[in-house]
């Protein structure tokens, strides 16, 4: 009974979680933003919640989410995108940004993207990109300092750097295999 569990797992479970994981991932922080704007969190480093109706905060921080789908065919846009809609957004709301953790993450996982990309050149410039929509973002928001910025600096680069090394291993891995595969003819 335990193997045909352990085969069902292998087989069916962990192509969908390959395939679909990081996508329920993006859904949960959707929510999370979404719930978070709705019923605030307990601000105990002194900033407020950003101004405004819920009927249209919501509904403007959840395209952040929505180029992350896109990724797999878009790999530079996709990521590119998040940043160029929260410097933008930031010029209408400058706070909401920086308000839910569900957005941070999202800034995250798109700086672990750009530092991904194979083209050096197009990794570098999304690192770019990532650190011109910080600026933009913190100088935006009245509650931040360019200290903040240069924190957010440093963990969008060290993130960067995470995603550029799991970029090269699995460079590496891929010709092994090949080199394997060559061999094994």
């Amino acid at each position: 009974m335990t193997t045909r569990i352990e085969y069902l797992a292998r087989q069916r479970a962990w192509p969908l979680v390959r395939r679909y994981g990081f996508d329920v991932l993006v859904v949960v922080a959707a929510v999370e933003t979404a719930l978070e704007l709705a019923f605030g969190r307990n601000h105990s480093n002194g900033n407020p919640p950003p101004g405004g109706s819920l009927w249209v905060l919501i509904p403007l921080s959840i395209p952040i989410f929505l180029p992350f789908f896109w990724r797999r065919r878009y790999p530079f846009a996709a990521p590119a995108a998040v940043y160029i809609y929260c410097a933008g957004l930031s010029f209408f709301e400058g706070s909401l940004v920086t308000f839910t953790f569900g957005i941070f993450m999202a800034v995250l996982a798109a700086a672990f993207l750009m530092g991904m990309l194979p083209d050096r050149t197009q990794s570098v410039s999304g690192l770019g990109i990532a650190l011109g929509a910080a600026a933009i973002v913190v100088h935006n928001d009245p509650h931040q300092s360019w200290g903040d910025f240069l924190f957010i600096s440093i963990l969008f680069s060290i993130v960067w750097l995470a995603g550029n090394a799991l970029s090269a291993k699995l460079t590496q891995y891929r010709a092994a295999e090949e080199r394997a595969a060559r061999l094994e003819r």
